[in-house]
């Protein structure tokens, strides 16, 4: 009889020790997940700023790309004044 009341507290110390570990486990679980949860949090803020960044650039070069357009207009339009000019120009001279 004593030898299986002996077993009965070696399977409830090993029970209580298991618990133990479990609860450290958990504990170290839960850590971890705080952890990552933190991590992809400012993983998705440099992505956000990554993302402004890119729009500012873009919005940059739009801009760029604008204003080149309308410079190649002008000197479209400049030089068929300059031509107008030279034919004006050389139709005056046969006065």
């Amino acid at each position: 009889m004593v030898s299986c009341q002996d077993q009965q507290q070696e399977k409830m110390s090993d029970c209580t020790d298991l618990e133990s570990q479990l609860r450290v486990v958990r504990q170290e679980l839960e850590q971890r997940e705080v952890d990552h949860h933190e991590e992809v949090e400012k993983v998705k803020d440099d992505l956000d700023c990554l993302q402004n960044e890119l729009i500012a650039r873009k919005e940059v070069i739009d801009v760029a790309n604008e204003t080149i357009v309308l410079k190649v207009c002008l000197l479209g339009f400049i030089s068929q004044i300059v031509s107008m000019q030279k034919i004006c120009g050389s139709l005056m001279t046969y006065d």
